[in-house]
């Protein structure tokens, strides 16, 4: 698992990529820029050189409730 900026990156047990949203600021800055994040995200799967067969995003409170939202 990597953190950064308020949010980690980890596998979940599907092999999944999954990031999750640590603290509301990410939350909200990732909302009002998108494009801008998942430029980010690939850069920083890339250089962890992670195979990603597929992306999950998660706030801490979907984390808490177990709800994923994939991308």
């Amino acid at each position: 698992m990597v953190r950064r900026e308020g949010v980690s990156v980890e596998y979940d047990r599907q092999g999944d990529v999954v990031i999750t949203f640590v603290h509301q600021d990410a939350v909200e800055a990732y909302r009002a820029n998108k494009e801008e994040w998942h430029d980010a995200f690939i850069e920083l799967i890339q250089t962890m050189k992670m195979p990603v067969r597929s992306l999950k995003f998660k706030t801490l409170k979907d984390y808490q409730e177990g709800i994923v939202c994939e991308v």
